[in-house]
């Protein structure tokens, strides 16, 4: 029952003069017997109502009763109902059914989340940490920091990659396993291996270390077994496959082309070729940029041509040679 004082005396300004509807007079009646300062409030209007109409005291009237009485007066017509209907009724009904809307909604969501957790994830990110995940297909992957792997066919096993991870392929032959990389493509055939494609590094490394990969650029293919080394050059567009071979096998590729690199790619991708090993002996020379051509010669002219440009001096070590100095540091 409502509390409005201006619609209590609507009610009871009816009830006086006989307007009142039998419901309205039921409802006058609840309020009034709710307490005893609302008895006493309409008791008090029925009396002033009285004085000022000069009229006899009131005959007592049963609410209950006087419904019972019209409602026999009240004719519906053939199939309907006759609903009497409270105007706090309303209320209530709006109140459920935004309940049943909310709950619903929720539901839905529900649904969506975990119906879009079995697709699983389209996007893996490892942040500032090392990520390990498993897909749905059993295949492990491992991304280093700042490494995001991108799903880009939903319907296929199809990956982009920037930064650097490590796959473990279950191998489905009717549903390759594909990573898109810094201007290649790696297809699998049953393998475990790492792709290293950072962003603003003039090359891309592939590693295998068990079964096959296909890397294909625009223009060629290379296929790499266990314990080889891919590498694609990003500004000739160039796929080389650094095998390891015996040291007296003259048929290991020595042409190197490096535009704006990092020191630490191009001793990786020289170290691949030779036997002989170019070591740094400062972690910070791995910043030092070089753009230089290398056509075949032999690694101790290398190292002599590295160490002109970037200004830096070189030792000879047991496994090599060792570059030393500052003067290329940012």
């Amino acid at each position: 029952m409502t509390e409005d004082k201006t619609y209590i005396d609507e009610l009871i300004a009816k009830y006086l003069t006989g307007e009142a509807l039998p419901d309205e007079a039921i409802e006058l009646e609840d309020w009034r017997s709710a307490n005893a300062i609302n008895h006493d409030y309409v008791s008090k209007v029925e009396q002033a109502y009285r004085i000022t109409h000069m009229l006899p005291k009131a005959k007592e009237v049963d609410p209950y009763e006087l419904f019972e009485k019209v409602k026999t007066q009240i004719t519906v017509p053939p199939k309907q109902n006759a609903l009497v209907t409270h105007l706090r009724d309303y209320a209530t009904l709006w109140r459920v059914l935004a309940a049943v809307f909310v709950l619903g909604l929720g539901v839905i969501f529900a649904l969506y989340f975990i119906l879009d957790a079995k697709k699983g994830l389209s996007v893996y990110e490892s942040g500032n940490g090392v990520l390990k995940q498993k897909l749905a297909d059993g295949t492990q992957l491992e991304l280093m920091a700042n490494t995001k792997l991108e799903l880009v066919d939903s319907k296929k096993r199809r990956f982009r990659l920037s930064g650097e991870a490590t796959f473990y392929v279950v191998h489905n032959a009717s549903d390759p396993f594909v990573i898109e990389a810094g201007g290649i493509q790696i297809k699998d055939i049953g393998t475990l291996f790492t792709v290293k494609a950072i962003e603003g590094n003039d090359s891309v490394h592939v590693k295998v270390a068990e079964g096959i990969v296909q890397v294909y650029s625009a223009s060629d293919t290379i296929e790499l077994h266990q314990h080889q080394i891919g590498v694609f050059i990003r500004s000739t567009q160039r796929l080389i496959n650094f095998s390891k071979r015996k040291t007296n096998e003259k048929k290991i590729e020595r042409v190197f082309h490096f535009s704006n690199s990092a020191l630490k790619e191009a001793v990786e991708i020289i170290n691949a070729a030779y036997p002989e090993k170019i070591t740094l002996a400062d972690r910070r020379l791995e910043k030092c940029l070089i753009t230089v051509d290398f056509n075949g010669q032999p690694i101790e002219e290398i190292i002599s041509i590295l160490a002109e440009t970037l200004g830096l001096s070189y030792d000879k070590i047991p496994s090599g040679y060792r570059l030393k100095g500052t003067a290329c540091l940012p």
